[in-house]
């Protein structure tokens, strides 16, 4: 069972946090440059259909929506009635490591970006990890790309541990715990507490781990990073008040997530 299967109305409620506004300023920025008018997307780990929704509002065709909990796929479903309705908006439960076409009539190569929110973040190992890529690369037309959300990403693990075991990291939203190293020595096991005191339980493996399976699941072309946009003042008051401008410096030199934008070819 996914373990978003029993979080329900709290995950709805952390979509309209000033945190997750932010973060769909940083994607829309990111984003926006490698989408063509008129996008079909494929978006994976797409719980609820917050980015789904966010994707058709920025110009895509149509979304197919995927995800392992039924329970975010009924939510889904019924926040964008309209979309769905319309066709514009499609969501099924599927695991995004089972080699499929999620596409609309089984095509392969079919969607001009696949969209991975929090997705890698779920891949305990490489060969999880590369199973995904192996999956979106199959998903992706030949001039298609991959666009995910996920930890920030950074070989040194240990010390960003270390780091987030401090002020105001241990005061943060969400706050990122790193509970003890994989045995592989790929990553770390990490736990994010979201507001209404959600915890899910997740692993950050190392930025070369996720550039090689990339590379290995099919990626081959162009590959970069972007790091979250941390808003003004006004932005900061709302997103924590407590917060001194020193404490925000902290923040921006070791951002909470990354953004990988990786061609197919």
């Amino acid at each position: 069972m996914s373990q978003y299967d029993s979080i329900g109305s709290s995950y709805s409620g952390f979509n309209d946090s000033v945190y997750r506004r932010m973060e769909s300023h940083s994607c829309e920025s990111a984003i926006k440059p490698h989408l063509k008018p008129g996008s079909h997307v494929a978006d994976f780990a797409c719980g609820n259909g917050y980015m789904t929704r966010k994707l058709l509002e920025w110009g895509c065709a149509s979304v197919v929506g995927i995800d392992l909990s039924p329970v975010m796929v009924q939510d889904a479903q019924r926040l964008l009635v309209d979309q769905v309705s319309t066709g514009r908006a499609q969501f099924s439960a599927a695991d995004a490591t089972v080699l499929q076409s999620v596409a609309p009539h089984g095509e392969m190569g079919y969607f001009d970006a696949v969209v991975g929110g929090w997705l890698v973040n779920y891949a305990p190992d490489s060969a999880a990890l590369v199973a995904m890529f192996t999956n979106i690369a199959l998903n992706l037309n030949d001039d298609g790309f991959f666009f995910g959300i996920m930890p920030h990403p950074t070989n040194d693990l240990e010390k960003r541990a270390a780091i987030y075991k401090e002020y105001p990291f241990t005061h943060a939203v969400p706050k990122n715990t790193y509970t003890s190293p994989l045995e592989s020595g790929q990553g770390w096991n990490l736990q994010v507490q979201l507001p209404d005191n959600v915890h899910l339980d997740t692993f950050h493996l190392k930025k070369d781990v996720i550039e090689d399976c990339a590379r290995l699941g099919g990626l081959k072309g162009r590959l970069e990073w972007k790091t979250e946009v941390l808003l003004g003042d006004d932005w900061k008051k709302l997103f924590n008040a407590d917060m001194t401008e020193q404490d925000w410096q902290l923040r921006s030199s070791s951002p909470h997530f990354g953004i990988l934008i990786v061609y197919k070819n």
